[in-house]
């Protein structure tokens, strides 16, 4: 059996490529009199010359022509198991910070159940940040981290982002409220209650939660600054408030606050959920989460949809 080593091979390949040995040595960051000894050493192993040689031109030879399309493919093979070697102890003995499962929903759930079956290794840790996109600031939170948000809020483009769902806003009412048994209601009928939202103190979030583009620049009446979702519907449930949910939270949580109807609100933007990262402080975790997240949004859509129904 012939033994053709890697280094030989990268040779061969390279003066194939360029066809030319003082760029290929160049390209290989070797002197040419080493990458001709190598090609030598390569044809006394095969026992068959692979190129034809003058002063003004290199071709292959039918030895050459025969080896090249073996030589590109074994190539291929070592470096992608190398980059596979790499890459499991890049996420070996790791940990990823996941903020905004509230938000999340099932779509939240099966992505982090996938990433658990890849990337057994990883340490997954689930914080309560509030809002969860605080845990990707600088010196907010541990480098490898990703937040499940709801934008639009305040500096969104300084993320990465990959839309998982886009989905209703509904308005959560006392059940003994007015407009509690509609099916829908719009904007105008909702201007004079008293509101909540469940967030931190952005303008831009708080101004998209409390339907100021509705609002003919009329400032809302502010009920309550709950820091969640489920403080946000006890403050419904007791009727000091009135407040936005997305729909999947509602269906989520909603259940358990029997005090609270959920009602469609007609004319306004729906919510995107997103999963977000800074791409300073991408990890090998970070990246095959956000891989498992594309390929359920491209590949297995019917999860989304039966989160969004």
């Amino acid at each position: 059996m012939v033994d053709l080593d890697v280094r030989l091979l990268r040779a061969f390949v390279a003066v194939v490529e360029e066809l030319n040995f003082s760029r290929a040595a160049e390209r290989m960051g070797v002197a040419q009199q080493g990458l001709s000894a190598q090609v030598r050493q390569l044809e006394a192993r095969l026992e068959a010359k692979v190129f034809k040689r003058t002063t003004r031109r290199v071709s292959l030879t039918p030895a050459g022509e025969a080896l090249l399309p073996h030589a590109r493919a074994a190539l291929a093979a070592v470096d992608a198991g190398v980059e596979a070697v790499r890459h499991a102890g890049a996420l070996a003995a790791s940990e990823l910070a996941v903020a905004g499962l509230a938000d999340a929903g099932r779509a939240g759930a099966a992505i982090l159940e996938r990433f658990a079956k890849v990337c057994p290794d990883v340490t997954v840790s689930v914080r309560d940040t509030v809002p969860a996109q605080a845990l990707l600031e600088e010196g907010l939170g541990p480098p490898a981290a990703v937040a499940f948000v709801r934008p639009p809020f305040r500096g969104v483009n300084r993320f990465a982002t990959i839309t998982l769902l886009v989905e209703p806003r509904l308005v959560a009412l006392p059940a003994g409220h007015e407009l509690a048994d509609r099916d829908s209601v719009e904007p105008s009928d909702l201007m004079g209650e008293t509101w909540a939202w469940a967030g931190s103190s952005d303008r831009v979030a708080e101004s998209y939660w409390l339907l100021e583009d509705h609002r003919y620049g009329r400032a809302a009446r502010i009920g309550g600054r709950p820091s969640t979702y489920d403080e946000l519907l006890e403050t419904v449930s007791a009727g000091k408030a009135i407040g936005l949910f997305p729909a999947t939270v509602a269906e989520t949580i909603g259940p358990s606050f029997p005090g609270v109807r959920f009602v469609a609100v007609t004319g306004i933007d729906p919510s995107r959920l997103a999963l977000a990262w800074r791409p300073s402080a991408e990890t090998a975790a970070v990246r095959e989460l956000a891989e498992i997240a594309r390929d359920l949004v491209s590949k297995q859509k019917p999860i989304v949809d039966e989160v969004m129904r």
